[in-house]
């Protein structure tokens, strides 16, 4: 498992500050604190986040990812993520909803079939994937396709394999093209479960058609044993936030999203 916690503890022995870090998918780790309900002086923190950052770089990370979330004092965090090398990306909206309560995707104008039923290789996954990615947004243009495919197929904590990656068309002819793709997986240990990726090709956006590629996940994960349903996007993705209201996903919270790339650094 790639991931380490450090501890500031309290003399009663509890622990006062928490800071981890842990892999997200592929070579992408992420940096997560508790939240700060005691104050600690900002050298505490800022050793306790050095630590992570260098158990991270130690696990080989190419990027870390470290979200600050609107009630958690942004600026000190941010003052600490930026003196690291950080640097702020975007701001993100995330959402939660229990997957019993979620709607499913029943009459559908999709049909959807596996990779494994389709017989897809991974070179046919990454070739359709580039056509979803197209001007799609919550993309990354450093990160390799071929490394967050590989993810979907052998993730060591959440459900994976062909039968988690979806490919969708709108109908069942024999000249039917793909359309729309989508990835679900739960955490094995917990029912915790995401949307690990959700998209369509471009010609076939603003047709009403991602509802329904939403409404599809949701029936994988309820599939798989999902329980607890976590999903979020930029504050900028207005289509993708009036989906997650649209299906009863109860807002969360406001968070940054800092980001270090070791993409062309010498380590």
């Amino acid at each position: 498992m790639h991931a380490r916690k450090f501890i500031f503890p309290h003399a009663s022995g509890e622990a006062w500050g928490v800071v981890s870090t842990e892999r997200l998918w592929a070579d992408i780790f992420a940096i997560k604190y508790n939240r700060p309900e005691r104050h600690l002086p900002a050298s505490v923190w800022m050793s306790l986040f050095q630590q992570a950052f260098d158990a991270a770089r130690d696990f080989e990370a190419k990027s870390i990812v470290c979200r600050i979330r609107s009630d958690y004092e942004v600026a000190k965090f941010g003052e600490i993520l930026k003196s690291i090398g950080f640097s702020k990306k975007s701001v993100r909206i995330e959402y939660r909803a229990e997957i019993e309560r979620l709607p499913l995707d029943n009459d559908s104008p999709m049909r959807w079939h596996s990779m494994r039923d389709l017989g897809w290789s991974v070179d046919n996954l990454v070739s359709f994937t580039e056509k979803v990615l197209e001007d799609a947004h919550d993309t990354d243009p450093d990160e390799k396709i071929e490394d967050t495919i590989q993810d979907w197929l052998r993730h060591d904590e959440l459900t994976n394999g062909p039968d988690c990656i979806h490919i969708g068309f709108i109908d069942d002819s024999a000249t039917s093209r793909p359309v729309a793709l989508v990835i679900a997986q739960v955490a094995n240990a917990t029912g915790w479960s995401r949307l690990s990726y959700m998209g369509l090709v471009k010609q076939y956006r603003k047709k009403g058609l991602g509802r329904w590629v939403h409404l599809h996940g949701f029936s994988m994960m309820k599939e798989q044993g999902g329980i607890h349903y976590h999903g979020g996007t930029t504050a900028k993705n207005e289509p993708m936030r009036k989906l997650f209201i649209q299906h009863g996903c109860e807002f969360v919270w406001e968070m940054e999203e800092w980001e270090f790339s070791f993409r062309g650094c010498i380590r």
